[in-house]
């Protein structure tokens, strides 16, 4: 299944020639005058590929959407967003992100394109009407000057506003973190922000820096990876039976899909695991998505009955409502 989380990580990693450097693969296809405007949406659309929300140019924004990602250009015109204002606002559940973006690559980048970040959190957590521990303002660029790094470290060791910068090679990886686990929660991204803030105040120069946000975000990817396993190989495992069109299919069917399957094996190669049918019929029976299993032929294979997509949903539902019943319950409880 093609997410926005895997097509924004195409876009990220597109390379036209062995030298090129990522994402100019996908900006050169646009003219020169338009590569920052593109770029400033890229920035967006991975964090809404990274949380899996609704991505919005500012024409199309709908304000009902409740989770949503918005860059605040785009139009006819394909404009720039207004620079009174961050080039994007992330709408996650409990925080926001501040995404500000550019392709500058000078020593005077922070001056030049990033340091009205300060007055952009500051305007934005008034406007959200929100404390400012849950807003996160992210710099994203190809490459992070030192004076950007210098300067967010000692705004951020006296301010309640959390600045992060962020090279595009460790986005890319939690962008195709999110692409593998298509159940990750918004409350593990903020466990990864948290982290990033942490390795800012920890280190005292860019390289440093940059070897320490490659291990944290490596980290906290095995950290998702692992806990979404087991959903992960069930539902795969449900979409080989319910693609096979069979009211049943065997357990060497279904390793046989997920041995061929491109991004689950790639997933499981992160967690240095394999498929085995022990793992499977595990995963199948937690995640409660077959009807009917050990069946067993003369050939002694295992059989699923996978069930329909209405009782799938239903049951989904169910557990929707049983959250949202308590959080209701709370809310009287307060008032």
């Amino acid at each position: 299944m093609r997410t926005l989380a895997s097509k924004v990580l195409c876009k990220l990693r597109r390379r036209t020639t062995p030298l090129e450097r990522s994402p100019f693969g996908y900006l050169n296809d646009f003219d020169k005058a338009l590569r920052p405007t593109r770029f400033e949406e890229l920035a967006v659309e991975a964090f809404a590929g990274l949380l899996h929300v609704v991505f919005y140019d500012a024409p199309t924004e709908d304000a009902e959407q409740v989770l949503r990602a918005t860059w605040r250009g785009g139009g006819p015109d394909t404009r720039n967003a207004p620079g009174n204002a961050a080039d994007g606002l992330i709408r996650a559940a409990g925080f926001f992100i501040l995404v500000e973006a550019t392709l500058r690559e000078k020593s005077d980048q922070w001056a030049r394109e990033f340091a009205q970040v300060v007055r952009h959190a500051k305007q934005e957590t008034k406007s959200l009407d929100t404390d400012p521990a849950d807003v996160y303002c992210v710099l994203v660029a190809p490459t992070v000057f030192d004076d950007t790094f210098e300067s967010t470290r000692s705004y951020n060791e006296r301010s309640p506003h959390k600045i992060i910068p962020l090279e595009l090679k460790p986005l890319a990886h939690a962008v195709e973190t999110s692409a593998m686990a298509l159940t990750i929660r918004h409350a593990d991204v903020r466990r990864l922000l948290i982290r990033l803030v942490e390795c800012l105040a920890a280190c005292s120069d860019v390289g440093s820096w940059r070897r320490q946000v490659q291990g944290c975000v490596s980290a906290w990817r095995s950290e998702v990876l692992a806990q979404e396993k087991t959903t992960t190989i069930a539902l795969k495992s449900y979409e080989a039976m319910i693609r096979s069109g069979q009211e049943r299919m065997a357990m060497s069917e279904i390793l046989l899909f997920l041995n061929r399957d491109r991004t689950l094996q790639a997933y499981l190669k992160r967690l240095r695991v394999s498929v085995d049918p022990k793992l499977v019929e595990g995963s199948l029976v937690q995640e409660s998505l077959v009807a009917e299993t050990k069946k067993i032929d003369l050939t002694g294979d295992i059989f699923f009955v996978p069930i329909p997509l209405t009782d799938f949903c239903a049951r989904c539902d169910r557990r929707r409502l049983v959250a949202e019943h308590a959080y209701r319950m709370r809310v009287r409880r307060v008032t």
